[in-house]
């Protein structure tokens, strides 16, 4: 009989190099990267470097982006850097900017300036812009305003614009961001700004007041995307002055799912816990008051004489 099958995690690291420029098996060949990447050894960081340029598939090139991102360094900065030169698929250069975001460094910085004026992947230049809302680079800010002002599918370019402008933990985003909430916004670029707004007053706790009487203000009107965006960041920046109209939503909302995101928000803000503690809580006590209202009814029948016939 067989023994278990090692973890890659527990192999030696010549036999992980291997694994990653050889085995026919392209998740083999990303666990080999993840093991390596525990490391962080110079030949391991060599051996994913070759690997994020010189693998046949893109998913494992990807992968391998995000394992560079993890171990960060010189080394793996300026692979990441340098494979942006010769990417060729859209969705590994997307992933090769995502994993940027773990490395703040000025060539990074002017990378993704580059990255984010025009790319041969829209996915990737329109998550550059976030990425340098992550980074928190005051650049973000011209960034997003070219963004902003450019068609693309699916408004990918004004989201993520919107969505780095609520990473970037900068109060000057706040007016921007209220501003895309307005009616006349599409719905995506509309329901990313108020994600975008429960982010930025996350971060900046003194902002979440005047954000959350924002929200609560564009709430109630709002069409289905942004008012479940609404709803979501109502939760997460957990004001009890947001209860009065999640509680409106929860009671007379049309649409179930509403109804449920409202309900699940409103725990949030109670109890300020994570949504499943929070939830479970609010569950219980629903479930009490439901048991308190048939015992009161069962003695109500008791002592209500019956009808004569």
């Amino acid at each position: 009989r067989h023994g278990p099958r090692p973890s890659p995690h527990t192999l030696p690291g010549g036999w992980l190099r291997a694994a990653l420029a050889e085995d026919a098996c392209p998740v083999m060949r990303i666990r080999a990267a993840e093991a390596l990447g525990e490391s962080a050894a110079p030949d391991a960081v060599a051996a994913l470097t070759k690997a994020l340029t010189q693998d046949g598939m893109w998913a494992v090139r990807a992968e391998v982006a995000r394992v560079l991102g993890k171990v960060k360094g010189a080394a793996a900065q300026a692979a990441l850097i340098g494979a942006l030169d010769s990417e060729p698929d859209a969705r590994a250069r997307k992933a090769i900017v995502e994993a940027l975001a773990a490395l703040p460094a000025p060539p990074v910085i002017a990378r993704l300036l580059r990255v984010a004026e025009g790319d041969s992947s829209l996915l990737a230049e329109a998550e550059a812009v976030k990425t340098l809302g992550r980074l928190r680079a005051p650049e973000v800010f011209a960034a997003a305003a070219r963004a902003l002002g450019r068609d693309a599918w699916a408004d990918v370019r004004r989201s993520r614009a919107l969505e780095g402008l609520g990473a970037s933990r900068d109060a000057a985003a706040l007016p921007i961001l209220k501003e895309w909430t307005a009616p006349d916004r599409s719905p995506r670029a509309r329901a990313a700004a108020i994600s975008a707004l429960g982010a930025l007053g996350d971060d900046l706790p003194e902002l979440r007041r005047p954000i959350t009487q924002h929200l609560v203000e564009v709430i109630e009107a709002a069409p289905f995307r942004a008012q479940l965006a609404a709803i979501a960041a109502l939760g997460r920046l957990k004001d009890p002055s947001a209860l009065g109209a999640l509680g409106a939503l929860h009671r007379g909302a049309l649409d179930g799912r509403t109804r449920r995101a409202a309900y699940e928000a409103m725990a949030e803000v109670r109890d300020g816990q994570s949504p499943d503690r929070a939830l479970a809580g609010l569950r219980g006590l629903v479930e009490t008051l439901e048991r308190q209202q048939l015992g009161l009814r069962e003695r109500l029948d008791r002592l209500t004489p019956p009808e004569s016939t």
